[in-house]
């Protein structure tokens, strides 16, 4: 019972201050995320941590296929470079979290690092 309240108190919270998991900055995106998921039985830091980086960063991967080549291999880098960025992001990231302070701040730039790399080796 005292695990519901403490739930209810967080997305009370969250919509009070006006924060949406679908807003634009990574940051707004991932603390309620992992606030929220830090809250839920059996459930680890670490995979709460893998489990947002992937919501929260932003890919391209979805986008309907297109007939031109060129348009072909910007959806093939955009693709590569998003799953350079959430295998960097899962390896250096995920340990940065902890169950009251998600700090979002650290985890972006640490996912920012790593989106510099791949743009580097992927370019």
């Amino acid at each position: 019972m005292e695990r519901i309240h403490v739930v209810l108190l967080v997305v009370m919270v969250l919509a009070s201050s006006g924060i949406k998991s679908t807003a634009g900055s990574f940051q707004s995106c991932y603390g309620p995320c992992f606030l929220l998921c830090a809250i839920t039985p059996d459930t680890t830091l670490s995979s709460c941590a893998l489990q947002c980086l992937k919501q929260c960063i932003i890919s391209y991967i979805s986008s309907p296929p297109s007939s031109s080549p060129s348009l072909v291999r910007d959806d093939r880098r955009r693709s590569l470079h998003y799953y350079c960025k959430l295998g960097c992001a899962a390896s250096l990231c995920t340990n940065i979290s902890t169950r009251g302070k998600p700090d979002g701040e650290a985890v972006e730039g640490c996912v920012k690092t790593c989106s510099d790399l791949c743009t580097n080796h992927h370019h």
